[in-house]
């Protein structure tokens, strides 16, 4: 299953300092904080809604997706009817920021790594 941007994963430390609901994810706060720090201009404000925030609303095959390992795959319109993960709504510019910096300074490290091969 393709996210719309990867790289969050990378950004583990500051995900976690975000308020976040229980189930977040796909277009959520993190997705949505980073895109209006990448370009604003590209996020409908207006239009943002929650879609799936709690475990209990997910069906019990799309909380099988939320495990760790194994888990299952379901595509993003099993979790809620606009296929959101979490309430957009929360997300900022600072917010995306700090997330892309830690991805972006993660990276800049492994490639340092790298090259040291």
């Amino acid at each position: 299953m393709a996210r719309t941007l990867t790289g969050h994963a990378l950004a583990t430390e500051t995900t976690a300092q975000l308020p976040r609901t229980e189930v977040s994810g796909h277009s959520g706060e993190s997705e949505t904080s980073q895109m209006l720090a990448i370009d604003d201009s590209l996020v409908d404000s207006s239009r943002l809604t929650a879609g799936a925030t709690a475990l209990d609303e997910l069906s019990p095959r799309a909380r099988l997706t939320r495990t760790k390992s194994p888990s299952s795959a379901v595509t993003f319109d099993r979790y809620a009817d606009n296929g959101v993960l979490g309430d957009p709504r929360t997300a900022t510019v600072t917010a995306g920021e700090d997330i892309l910096g830690e991805i972006i300074a993660k990276l800049v490290s492994y490639s340092k790594e790298m090259l040291r091969l």
